[in-house]
């Protein structure tokens, strides 16, 4: 398309160090660690992807400077002792190789840290109890700062030895230094706490240590929290302040985010109802009073929205971290000229919530190769078959979109008029548009790939085919549950949250959803966003338990926002005369509807596929039609299954 983006791939010196573009990918956990906290053959081609896709800086992973006792959960990467410095090494160099800079970020996880997550005991400015997970820390003692401020310069050394070009010393989002400099969890009476500069004196003598462990020409880069957002947290103004004192004691860049982990809204892992790129007015701010080079971070997901960022002189980096996780050739394709080609991160959060905060290693649930390049890489088949697909949703799409590129010769069905299933209607609710461009994309890369799609036209069944493929890819997806045990619905006039969504059906102004797992609150969310006035019926207690826990609460928050009536923990006597007769808490409670739009799940369309598999011809199914799951289960099993062919 001939895009230009003249600033973000433009290079800049940080401190010494030379980038070759803008672009940073941020420090993100993987869990892909070793056990013990080394380095692993996955997380090697996890990072090798990364920078052979075009990123100018890779800043490795939350890096703990203490060795942990013995195998902990969070599987976190360790440089506590010279054991870890040959896989450290070795990561540096395959960053090297691609052509990126290699920075490796330091942390203590302060409170955070406990023995079983994280190997390592808790430290903290302030007593604190036992809270979660976490065990109750004791207030540091003056031997306990030194020896931490010691171990930050150790690793630090360590990283340099190792062959990185620089460190970044985490000192945002609840960890160890962001502890004392927040008022809120430091309520120290010494020099370490009472004000701005006793509070950010800890961070200073982190940073002199570690410049003086590392020398003047190794570039030292700080991450902050501009706001905590919380009340008694740190404010824009604090950050001004440890910003400046930062500069002075040596930092080469400032590296601005927000949030802690006391935060109620989860704005260090931005859920997609935030802007792509709402961070940066914090950073602009910090630009404004220092005279380092300033990182922004915060959803961005689109090359255009880093390019206006750097035009609008908002940062002179941006950090692009899960679009990276996403799509690790992003950079490369945008200065190729071709962003259309970029799968743009969703900002669903299935990295985070549902692989990272449960020790689970990373995974994607658009790229079913992240964390995983070591299991699959780019191959081309030796025996290319004669493939058909049948179904044009994301499991089809991605299975049909693999199997060509690894060599088949690829033919897909989709009885609809437009590719896409159910990331179609998945598009409507509010900030949920990314799914639509994720269909775009699949469909956009099935033609460049050169897959032939025919449209309008129900899956052929055997007897009807005069030829026949060598295998069969069966991706028929699911169907509505209508439920068979509420007296009285078939005598409604009810719809489904599929016939909504997807515009087939309008709804009166007073809506009864029955169903409140996340198609119930979504399609409840979108109602309400157009004026209805809506009520989530539940025989179960709590709304949503299946969705991601950070966009959970962004629709609720929503739905409550919006006045939605929630009633759960029902049991569904009737539906008559234009209302829903429930019994909730002992009562007799009747809802008003004019419409009564169904939430009440899917069952799996599975006759095309019980059709082919008696037929003789190899015949694998995948994504809903297998049982009805999640997009991201969807994704993988098209990979997989196209990848194996």
């Amino acid at each position: 398309m001939g895009m230009k983006f003249d600033l973000l791939f433009s290079p800049l010196k940080v401190g010494e160090l030379f980038l070759r573009n803008r672009i940073v990918m941020p420090a993100m956990l993987t869990a892909l660690a070793l056990p013990g906290g080394e380095v692993s053959e996955p997380m090697l081609t996890y990072y090798r992807e990364r920078s052979s896709g075009g990123a100018g800086l890779i800043i490795v992973e939350s890096t703990n400077i203490e060795t942990p006792e013995g195998e902990h959960f969070l599987r976190q990467l360790s440089i506590g002792d010279d054991r870890f410095l040959p896989g450290l090494a070795e990561l540096a160099r395959i960053v090297h190789s691609c052509g990126a800079a290699a920075a490796l970020q330091l942390c203590h996880q302060g409170r955070y840290a406990s023995p079983e997550i994280t190997g390592t005991k808790p430290l903290s400015p302030s007593p604190e109890p036992a809270k979660d997970y976490w065990p109750p820390s004791p207030a540091m003692k003056k031997a306990d700062i030194d020896k931490t401020v010691e171990l930050f310069a150790s690793a630090a050394s360590r990283a340099k030895k190792a062959g990185f070009d620089a460190v970044e010393i985490h000192g945002a989002h609840g960890y160890l230094i962001s502890q004392f400099l927040s008022p809120l969890t430091n309520r120290r009476d010494d020099e370490y706490g009472v004000d701005q500069p006793s509070r950010s004196r800890l961070l200073e003598e982190v940073i002199q240590a570690v410049r003086q462990a590392v020398g003047r020409d190794f570039p030292v880069l700080l991450r902050l929290s501009a706001d905590e957002m919380i009340e008694g947290g740190i404010t824009l103004e604090d950050t001004v302040f440890y910003a400046q004192r930062a500069e002075l004691a040596g930092i080469d860049a400032l590296h601005i985010s927000a949030g802690t982990r006391l935060t109620k809204v989860p704005v260090s892992i931005a859920p997609m109802s935030f802007p792509p790129g709402f961070l940066a007015p914090y950073a602009e701010r910090i630009r404004q009073e220092v005279s380092v080079p300033v990182i922004t971070v915060g959803r961005i997901n689109d090359p255009l929205v880093a390019e206006s960022l750097l035009a609008e002189g908002k940062a002179d980096l941006v950090a692009m971290g899960r679009s990276l996780i996403a799509d690790p050739e992003m950079p490369a394709k945008a200065e190729a000229g071709e962003p259309e080609r970029i799968r743009k991160c969703l900002a669903c959060n299935y990295c985070i919530d549902s692989n990272i905060q449960m020790a689970r290693p990373l995974r994607c649930a658009i790229n079913a190769r992240a964390g995983r390049e070591s299991e699959f890489p780019s191959r081309k088949t030796d025996n290319p078959k004669r493939v058909w697909v049948f179904g044009g949703g994301p499991a089809g799409m991605e299975a049909a979109r693999t199997a060509q590129m690894t060599g088949h010769q690829v033919l897909l069905y989709e009885r609809n008029r437009k590719l896409g299933g159910q990331l179609l209607a998945a598009s409507r609710p509010p900030w949920k548009k990314s799914f639509y461009e994720l269909a775009m994309f699949l469909e956009r890369e099935l033609e460049r790939e050169g897959v032939e799609v025919i449209l309008g036209m129900e899956a052929p069944l055997p007897e009807k085919c005069a030829e026949r493929p060598d295998i069969v890819l069966v991706a028929t997806g699911a169907y509505p549950s209508i439920p068979n045990d509420m007296e009285g619905l078939e005598n409604m006039d009810y719809v489904t949250a599929e016939q909504i969504l997807c515009g087939d059906r309008e709804a009166g102004h007073r809506v009864a959803v029955i169903g409140g797992e996340r198609t119930g609150v979504e399609v409840a969310a979108f109602l309400a966003e157009s004026g209805k006035e809506v009520t989530i019926i539940r025989r179960k207690e709590k709304l949503a338990m299946e969705m991601i826990p950070s966009v959970r609460k962004v629709f609720l928050d929503f739905l409550k926002e919006k006045g939605v009536k929630a009633l759960t923990g029902v049991e569904y006597l009737g539906f008559r005369d234009g209302s829903v007769a429930v019994r909730h808490g002992g009562e007799e409670v009747l809802i008003e509807a004019d419409t009564v739009v169904l939430a009440t799940g899917t069952k799996a369309a599975k006759d095309v596929f019980q059709a082919w598999s008696q037929s003789g011809v190899k015949t694998i199914a995948v994504g809903d039609c297998v049982e009805p799951r999640d997009l991201a289960t969807a994704i993988r099993e098209g990979f997989e299954v196209g990848y194996s062919l």
